[in-house]
């Protein structure tokens, strides 16, 4: 959630951002994922390293948790 400030121009984060990345192999990377989360201020990311078609994502599950 984002609040702007408009009589100085600023904007303020409030709350804590998460996100949450997958890719299907280990021959692929999170990082550029990670890399656009975090240009994104998010702070707390969840991650999984298998197929998105599967039920049993842990990273999601954790996520989901949170």
């Amino acid at each position: 959630m984002r609040h702007s400030d408009s009589a100085s121009g600023s904007t303020k984060s409030t709350g804590t951002r998460i996100g949450y990345t997958r890719v299907s192999t280990v021959a692929q990377t999170l990082d550029q994922q990670n890399e656009a989360l975090g240009a994104a201020g998010v702070t707390k990311v969840f991650s999984d390293v298998m197929s998105g078609a599967r039920d049993d994502r842990p990273g999601l599950a954790a996520l989901m948790e949170y």
